[in-house]
């Protein structure tokens, strides 16, 4: 009797729940509820934060930064962006508590400017574009490694509703919040994932010095310690507007993610 209740318990568990397995092999069960924003679907980890309550945790922080009249609309590509990024790249984590961290980081880099091109946010030199602060130039060279290195098979592109076509990106399309959301997402989960930036570490599968964490990719992003330190400063006013309580660096360094790099092609080996 009791080991039909388990068998019983355990179909209708997968019934109602995906499993993820880490690069690691470890299985993961992480039930997902499936929403609509447009003709797109997202899921998230928690049924009560859907596509509705991200859009309102990015209008409160818009607002919080007298950038209500950024974005325009393109709001429901940026909610779905998000969503979709936490999905994909941050499987592990609570929907809601990424999605917050990637909002705050967003007003952090670009106070939700979609078309911003800086010179100043990164240390090694380039320039970042649209929200989340993408360099494509310069020392990171980041939009020619996402072609190279990416493996975007199962992501779906806002614009076309068809598998993104990452070998088709242009420099424009960072102004595209699906592409820069995307992008940055892959970039920061991998650099937590490897404990380095360094994409010759992610091949090798040499485990850095960084802690698997929200923070220690956060904080890796620009490679300065003043710029940085404005970042943070930024993300987490963002990030206590949302949560109603004063964030703190420690909130974010529990945000730990599992395994190795994630949807990430490696070299073939000789």
């Amino acid at each position: 009797m009791l080991k039909s209740l388990i068998v019983i318990s355990f179909l209708l568990n997968l019934t109602f729940a995906n499993f993820f397995i880490t690069p690691d092999n470890f299985l993961i069960q992480i039930k997902r509820t499936t929403f609509s924003i447009g003709n797109f679907v997202v899921t998230s980890t928690e049924p009560s934060y859907g596509p509705d309550q991200c859009k309102e945790d990015l209008l409160k922080t818009m607002e919080l930064s007298n950038a209500e009249a950024q974005l325009a609309n393109q709001i429901d590509e940026t909610v779905a962006a998000i969503m979709d990024s936490a999905a994909h790249y941050f499987i592990e984590l609570s929907t809601r508590k990424i999605c917050r961290a990637i909002i705050s980081f967003i007003r952090a880099e670009s106070n939700f400017n979609p078309q911003l091109i800086d010179s100043s946010s990164r240390f090694t030199g380039g320039l970042s574009y649209g929200l989340m602060g993408v360099s494509p130039d310069g020392h990171q060279n980041e939009l020619d490694l996402f072609k190279a290195k990416a493996d975007s098979s199962k992501v779906l592109d806002w614009k076309t509703r068809k598998p993104l076509d990452v070998n088709s990106l242009k420099l424009e399309d960072l102004k595209r919040p699906w592409v820069n959301i995307h992008v940055a997402s892959w970039f920061l989960s991998n650099m937590a994932r490897s404990g380095s930036p360094d994409l010759k570490d992610w091949s090798n599968d040499k485990r850095g010095i960084m802690s698997p964490s929200v923070l220690s990719a956060f904080k890796s992003w620009i490679g300065e310690k003043k710029l940085t330190d404005k970042l943070m400063e930024k993300v987490l006013e963002g990030l206590t507007n949302l949560e109603g309580f004063g964030v703190t660096e420690d909130d974010l360094e529990k945000l730990k993610v599992l395994g190795k790099v994630i949807q990430f092609k490696k070299d073939a080996k000789k």
